[in-house]
């Protein structure tokens, strides 16, 4: 009886588990001796295996980021406000005799090696140019790092994560809801310019005093 496609998958999986952990040595010559018509198999978690081997290696000796400047364009970074899975944000100043102002500048350090992820980047960078709203930060301006680290100059919003700000001023129910009403029109402005969040949380969500 011939066995079908998800037997055979089966069992080139458990094949895969078991020699996983085996001496790369000790696992060549087993799969070197294998006979006709096992060779293609053979080769097949060979090289499965291999390429496994090769990321672990990559994973546990990532290569080092460059360290992010001081500097970036007029701006000079001041500290650290915020972080994330995609990089950190940092209050920055510009200071010269044409203007003084602060801004927020996220630097990313996801990607920056991938032309695709590049490309995406101008992509986003320019559908949130291209967002005009009261409650959503605006987008100054955007780069990469001689270093090749990708950033964004954004508005500073100077106030408290959403949670702190209804806690320390005690909100009633009806104001808390009125911020979320001011929230889900914001959302609903960019959702309808195909941009969407994905990380709407309390600290990603600022109140100021106005």
């Amino acid at each position: 009886m011939e066995r079908s496609e998800s037997e055979e998958l089966l069992t080139t999986t458990g094949i895969l588990k078991s020699l996983v952990d085996v001496d790369p040595a000790a696992r060549k010559a087993f799969l070197d001796s294998w006979p006709e018509p096992w060779r293609a198999l053979a080769a097949f978690l060979a090289s499965t295996l291999d390429s496994d081997a090769e990321t672990t290696k990559k994973a546990a000796r990532p290569e080092p980021l460059p360290a992010v400047p001081s500097k970036i364009g007029p701006y000079e970074l001041k500290q650290p406000i915020g972080a994330g899975g995609m990089g950190e944000v940092y209050l920055a100043e510009r200071d010269d005799k044409d203007l003084r102002h602060k801004v927020a500048i996220k630097v990313i350090r996801t990607g920056r090696d991938h032309p695709e992820a590049h490309r995406r980047f101008r992509s986003e960078r320019q559908i949130l140019a291209t967002l005009d709203h009261p409650n959503i930060a605006r987008l100054l301006g955007g780069g990469r790092t001689p270093g090749g680290l990708q950033y964004l100059i954004l508005e500073l919003v100077e106030g408290l994560p959403l949670d702190r700000f209804c806690e320390s001023r005690s909100l009633p129910i009806r104001q808390r809801l009125e911020l979320l009403i001011k929230i889900c029109r914001a959302v609903e402005y960019a959702h309808n310019r195909l941009v969407i969040h994905r990380d709407l949380k309390p600290s990603n969500i600022l109140v100021t005093a106005a």
